[in-house]
């Protein structure tokens, strides 16, 4: 069974954002089988450049539910 999780929507770009869901817009969740924390993001920057920050956001929030998991 899977203990910790992570999941990411957004808008990269270009293309397909919104006034109400701009370029850059993304949502971060972690879950540990008890917690869900969310976090919403304004990267800026190329589609390359939000995916990198996204990626390295989900890591680090990642290892912070994985801390809190392991002090259980």
């Amino acid at each position: 069974a899977t203990s910790l999780t992570v999941s990411i929507t957004g808008i990269a770009g270009p293309g397909g954002e919104s006034p109400e869901k701009p370029q850059g817009l993304v949502y971060i969740a972690t879950y540990d089988g008890k917690t869900l924390k969310v976090s919403k993001n304004f990267f800026s920057g190329d589609r390359q450049t939000v995916r990198l920050k996204t990626a390295c956001e989900a890591l680090e929030m990642l290892i912070r539910a994985a801390e809190s998991y392991r002090h259980e």
